[in-house]
Formats: C-alpha cells, structure tokens, sequence
C-alpha cells in the first residue's frame, strides 16, 4: 500500500516532467520509487524521464524490465521500441513497435515509428506499406 507522501512525489515528478524540468521531476520520481520500488506507473515516468534528458541506456534498462512484466501493456512497447530507435537500435525498435502494433493496431503514432523504424533499417518497402 502507498501513502500520501508517495501520491505526492509521484504527482509532482509527473507535473515536472510536464513542465519539461525533467532533473527535478527525477528527483521527484525516485522519491517515489524508494517508498514503491514496484511502481509501474512511476517506473515508466521516470523511464521517460531518463528518455528526455537523452539517458537512453537507462531508459531502455527501465522499459525492459517494465515489457518484461507487463508484455501486453502496448504503450511500454511503444516507448521501448522508441529508445531502441535512438540509439540506433532498429531491429530491436521493430521487434517492440510491431508487437505494439499486434496489441494497439490503429495507432497512428505507433504505426508512424515502425514506418521509421523500416526506413532506418533499409526496409523502405515494409516502410511505405
């Protein structure tokens, strides 16, 4: 169970990460994270966290470990596929962005990344389709 000193910190790293203060939303989010380390909900703002302030390899650690328990969750997927685009990854950005496809399959956006994701990876024709 969670408390409200929790609730805040969690809430407050989310407005921040909002604002785009995203060193102080991390502060923030581990707070959080030291009363719930189990947390999907603030391991995946504060993996987002480390997307933005471009710690990909920190970001890809905390979204793997998310996917892995949460597999059918096809947001953790989009947001896994999309660090695995930026560090050059796109083999592993299709694996993640087609299996968030399977699971969301009218998403514009996470249809718009796997087009890239092609593209990147020389497939211009599957790009295209």
């Amino acid at each position: 169970m969670v408390g409200r000193e929790y609730i805040q910190h969690l809430t407050k790293g989310g407005g921040l990460l909002r604002d785009g203060r995203v060193g102080e939303a991390r502060k923030e989010l581990q707070a959080a994270l030291k009363m719930a380390p189990d947390d999907a909900k603030a391991q995946n703002l504060l993996g987002l966290a480390c997307f933005r302030a471009e710690e990909y390899g920190e970001a890809l650690s905390i979204y793997q470990k998310l996917v892995n328990g949460n597999p059918e969750d096809p947001g953790l997927r989009l947001n896994l596929g999309l660090v695995h685009l930026k560090l050059g990854q796109a083999t592993e950005a299709i694996c993640e962005l087609d299996a968030a496809r399977n699971l969301e399959p009218n998403k514009a956006r996470t249809l718009g990344y796997l087009a890239l994701a092609y593209a990147r990876n020389g497939e211009y024709e599957k790009a295209r389709d």
